[in-house]
């Protein structure tokens, strides 16, 4: 479905209503810094929290951090398109308590949600990394590393090849469980027309990579040798940013 311009600027609008919200809830605030999350990550996602729901048709996921799928473009600015909303853990663990079904992410339907961080595709590199879900990317990203995600171990497009076939390398950040595994034989078939693709194994997953070795170790465990241009890559954007490290709303 092709969303109108109008549409979208409505989405991004809904966003940053719950990223003001975010900050009225410490419990949501914590998780995010609990999965190592930066503030400035934070901001540049747009990530947020549902207290009062923007739209009558959010009403279902009040009480869930919402994750925007954003996009830039060089004439429109920046939009969106789709949302996941993601349970919080306290929640997850009563209903699982209580033997109740548990749905960790949820999303509006009739919006896209093909692929998550599309800003990465425009940026001047000769590799791409691919994650299943949001927080892996946005994870990734934080480490430096150019990362779509999937949403979903199964998906999969016809138009992928295409998008991805001008890179050297596409480094699939592999979650250590069978749909992770099985992800990634789909993805590194030489019958699916993706070249170069390098399985690269997580601790349990990107997040837990991030939180457990680092942005520098992560980064490592990627790229290897070539993580050094990255890194200094990274510190020229950092010494772009201005002010301290601390929760404030968006600029997007």
């Amino acid at each position: 479905m092709k969303l109108s311009d109008d549409l979208r600027a409505s989405l991004l609008s809904t966003a940053k209503t719950y990223h003001n919200q975010l900050l009225e809830h410490p419990d949501a605030v914590q998780y995010l810094e609990g999965r190592g999350l930066s503030p400035e990550t934070v901001r540049r996602f747009v990530l947020g929290f549902v207290g009062e729901p923007a739209e009558p048709v959010d009403e279902s996921f009040t009480g869930r951090i919402s994750i925007p799928y954003l996009h830039s473009s060089p004439i429109k600015g920046w939009s969106c398109s789709s949302f996941k909303f993601r349970l919080m853990p306290d929640v997850e663990e009563r209903q699982r308590a209580a033997g109740g079904k548990v749905r960790k992410y949820m999303h509006r339907k009739g919006l896209s949600t093909k692929i998550f961080n599309p800003a990465a595709l425009l940026k001047d590199t000769d590799y791409i990394c691919v994650t299943e879900g949001e927080l892996d990317a946005i994870s990734a990203e934080q480490a430096g590393l150019p990362t779509i995600g999937i949403p979903g171990a199964t998906q999969w497009e016809d138009w992928y090849p295409r998008l991805l076939g001008g890179y050297q390398a596409v480094y699939m950040l592999q979650d250590e469980d069978k749909a992770g595994e099985d992800m990634s034989a789909m993805w590194a078939d030489p019958k699916n027309g993706i070249a170069n693709v390098k399985v690269i194994v997580m601790d349990k997953d990107v997040n837990h990579t991030l939180v457990s070795r680092g942005e520098n170790g992560l980064r490592d465990l990627v790229l290897g040798d070539q993580a050094l241009f990255c890194l200094r890559s990274r510190q020229t954007y950092d010494r772009s940013v201005k002010g301290e490290r601390h929760w404030t709303t968006t600029s997007v």
